[in-house]
């Protein structure tokens, strides 16, 4: 296995992990509605390729020469934040997703706190989170598209020695 940066011809593939990872850790938290305009919004082929051109970092991690999973790394003025990290359903469990976070957090500066956003609920996300160094922040609502979200904040933190700490 083994990470890359992402380029236009992955796009597809791109698309369809989303899909399939949108649906199934979703189902039961993001009304099918809600979860189709999203996909179908923020993983366009136009709007990936302005992430893949103008992120932070997108990479990609391929098994075999296949792409089995993404992570998206955005800077905002505030904060660094884990936009996605995603692995195919048929795929997780494999390390794949634990080597693209090791891949994104080798972009982070000295010191540079990266935060993630995810639903609650999303026990399995959280879990992951948990293990990889992140700890909880705090919990918001938002509506999008109608729907209100409960986001969940996570962060992590590394020191100069490889630390993790928030």
């Amino acid at each position: 296995m083994k990470t890359r940066k992402a380029e236009k011809q992955d796009i597809v593939l791109i698309q369809e992990i989303a899909k399939r990872s949108w649906e199934d850790t979703y189902k039961d938290l993001i009304p099918a509605d809600i979860r189709q305009v999203y996909i179908e919004q923020a993983y366009s082929r136009q709007s990936l390729s302005v992430k893949i051109n103008s992120s932070a970092a997108f990479f990609v991690v391929e098994e075999a020469g296949k792409v089995i999973g993404f992570a998206q790394l955005t800077r905002s003025e505030n904060e660094t934040d884990l936009a996605a990290l995603y692995v195919d359903p048929k795929m997780l469990g494999c390390g794949a997703g634990t080597l693209l976070f090791e891949t994104v957090v080798r972009e982070l500066k000295q010191g540079e706190p990266l935060v993630v956003y995810l639903e609650k609920g999303n026990f399995r996300a959280e879990r992951f989170y948990t293990k990889c160094g992140f700890a909880y922040k705090n919990e918001f609502k938002e509506r999008l598209f109608g729907h209100v979200f409960h986001t969940v904040k996570m962060v992590f933190k590394r020191d100069g020695e490889g630390n993790t700490y928030v």
